[in-house]
């Protein structure tokens, strides 16, 4: 799946709706051009920190170009959710994250929480 996000209001609505549908899916998402339209183009820190709980929550990883890893300012990135079987389905548990900006917690929340919505159970014991 692909997408790009260059429209400045909904740069980073696109990237949180298709990170969380790719984490619940199973399925790769690759963003282009991430927010290329604005003063400070690519990821700002936000963006990432989101991005990475997504990550976690899922086991996936996050790519922006070839073995380079997702940071602040990139303009690409990839969130390959997966496992043993090639599908990761969000797993349930505890996470933080932290912007390390006034960036919006809530927005974070809104990335995560479908994500979460849709998790596996914790294994009994």
């Amino acid at each position: 799946m692909q997408a790009r996000a260059t429209t400045n209001v909904i740069a980073g609505q696109i990237l949180r709706n298709a990170t969380a549908l790719a984490a619940i899916s199973g399925r790769s998402v690759l963003v282009n051009q991430i927010r290329l339209g604005r003063p400070k183009p690519g990821l700002r820190p936000q963006h990432l920190a989101g991005l990475q709980l997504v990550a976690r929550i899922c086991g996936g990883a996050l790519v922006a170009d070839v073995g380079r890893a997702a940071a602040v300012g990139c303009t690409r990135v990839e969130l390959r959710p997966l496992d043993g079987a090639g599908r990761m389905a969000p797993a349930v548990g505890s996470y933080e994250a932290d912007a390390q900006t006034a960036g919006s917690c809530t927005l974070m929340v809104q990335q995560a929480l479908p994500c979460l919505l849709f998790a596996r159970p914790m294994a009994r014991r």
